[in-house]
């Protein structure tokens, strides 16, 4: 979200993120001074729900394309490798803010 109102010179924040080189790419801040963070809550429900109804419908795509479309052998594997290279990427994702979250939570 949009960081004009969020961070004034003189606030005290708290940063989480990862070290690229010279750069510092912040995933979520806290402004300790007017008590705003960037995000809404470490409730990611949604993301979790979207990586799970993914992976059950590539099963589902992979178990009746080899079932009932044998012409094409090569579908199945192809869908489901693809929806698990996909669902890997955003349990990473998810993983690696979440852990930025807590970090942030967790400072006294």
């Amino acid at each position: 979200r949009s960081t004009e109102d969020s961070i004034s010179e003189g606030d005290v924040l708290v940063v989480a993120g990862t070290s690229k080189g010279k750069v510092f790419q912040v995933l979520v801040f806290r402004n300790l001074t007017k008590n705003i963070t960037s995000y809404k809550g470490h409730s990611l429900v949604p993301v979790r729900l979207g990586v799970a109804l993914m992976m059950l419908s590539a099963i589902c795509v992979s178990a009746y394309s080899y079932f009932y479309i044998h012409a094409m052998a090569f579908l199945p594997i192809t869908v489901l490798a693809i929806f698990v290279c996909i669902s890997g990427f955003v349990v990473y994702l998810d993983f690696r803010y979440r852990n930025a979250i807590k970090s942030i939570e967790n400072y006294k």
